[in-house]
């Protein structure tokens, strides 16, 4: 399974993001309205994004990397 990213550039809701707020942010498959870190990704909220599809990896955002983290955690 691929790992959808988004690198949120500049937004309605944030404005130009600077070099350091820069990370690609997972995609939800299930909510594709918003990353996993919870940033809205709607067409009405975005204004300049990046995209790629990696095969593994990949994801820079530190918030979106404990949420991956924590589900690790639980055991099935």
């Amino acid at each position: 399974m691929a790992n959808h990213l988004i690198k949120i550039i500049e937004s309605h809701s944030q404005g130009m993001r600077d070099s350091e707020s820069l990370h690609w942010c997972a995609t939800g498959s299930i909510d594709t309205e918003r990353t996993l870190c919870g940033d809205a990704i709607d067409s009405a909220n975005l204004i300049k994004a990046e995209y790629k599809t990696v095969k593994r990896g990949g994801i820079t955002c530190p918030l979106c990397l404990s949420f991956i983290k924590e589900v690790k955690k639980i055991k099935l």
